[in-house]
């Protein structure tokens, strides 16, 4: 098959690609990264002994060729390949603890429902902008793959009031409990919309929900030019004032406790954090419809 270059379309003037940000440029550059993420999860699809394999991150490897700003660097590879592994077996032991919603949060190519062992009743909504959608629906189809649950397409934009609506269309109920998934989603958005969001999610989650969050330091954040913010302090103490119980570890802790250490520990690994978070309990009075 002809490689050829993979990008989202051009994102639309639709609410749902409003998105994070008006600049078409900077947001065709946060959509090219869904392909970069695909490309690192390909990488460890390879190893020897992976800790995933990855249909639909391999399609893309093996039919693209990538543009310049998509080749990811080895440094990316090996956090993709972390959290995707902290991110896969937190929702495994969500889905043994009975959950059987699962949320992906700006879901990109994210092949989950697809290599993932889930029971029949598990379903698995993705949410993100139609551009994405539309590229992946394409792949999909390419790569012959199929979904091992039921998988349901929302699309939204995270950074609005009301994507929820778009959710609950698809069929998701707030009364059953949910596996969130927030993988390299929070610094595209600003600190207010982020905080929202998340303030929202343990408004809506009930009990026996998980979040999977990854993120960084407001100092790395800055450092990159379409990073919208990163996490400045303790990250547990800032997740508990928008309703979330926290297990909070850095990249080369959890990287360590995979048997994979961090070759050497520098101030950008300590930056990625990784975070196991679980909605605080309300009280009926002061719960959030």
């Amino acid at each position: 098959m002809a490689r050829s270059q993979l990008r989202p379309n051009s994102p639309e003037p639709a609410s749902a690609d409003a998105g994070l940000d008006d600049d078409e440029a900077r947001l065709a550059a946060v959509g090219a990264t869904a392909i970069t993420v695909a490309l690192c999860r390909a990488a460890e699809s390879e190893r020897e002994q992976p800790w995933f394999s990855d249909p639909l991150a391999r399609h893309v490897a093996e039919t693209a060729e990538p543009a310049r700003e998509t080749i990811p660097r080895p440094g990316l590879v090996f956090w993709v390949a972390v959290r995707t592994r902290f991110l896969d077996e937190l929702l495994l032991d969500a889905i043994r603890d009975g959950v059987r919603q699962v949320v992906l949060l700006g879901a990109g190519l994210d092949a989950r429902a697809i290599r993932l062992e889930f029971p029949d009743d598990v379903t698995c909504y993705e949410v993100d902008r139609s551009s994405v959608h539309e590229l992946k629906t394409r792949l999909l189809k390419q790569a012959r793959l199929t979904a091992r649950c039921e998988r349901r397409v929302v699309v939204a934009d995270l950074a609005s009031s009301d994507w929820l609506v778009a959710l609950r269309t698809q069929g998701w109920v707030s009364d059953q409990p949910t596996c969130w998934i927030a993988e390299g989603l929070l610094i595209y958005l600003k600190p207010e919309p982020r905080d929202a969001l998340l303030r929202q999610l343990a408004a809506v989650s009930a009990p026996g929900s998980r979040l999977g969050v990854t993120a960084t330091s407001s100092t790395r954040a800055a450092e990159v030019r379409i990073w919208e913010s990163g996490i400045a302090g303790d990250a547990a103490r800032w997740l508990e004032s928008l309703g979330w119980a926290t297990n909070v570890s850095t990249l080369p802790e959890t990287a360590a406790a995979f048997g994979r250490p961090v070759g050497v520990e520098t101030q950008r690994a300590c930056s990625a954090t990784l975070i196991d978070a679980r909605p605080i309990q309300r009280t009926t009075e002061g719960s959030a419809g």
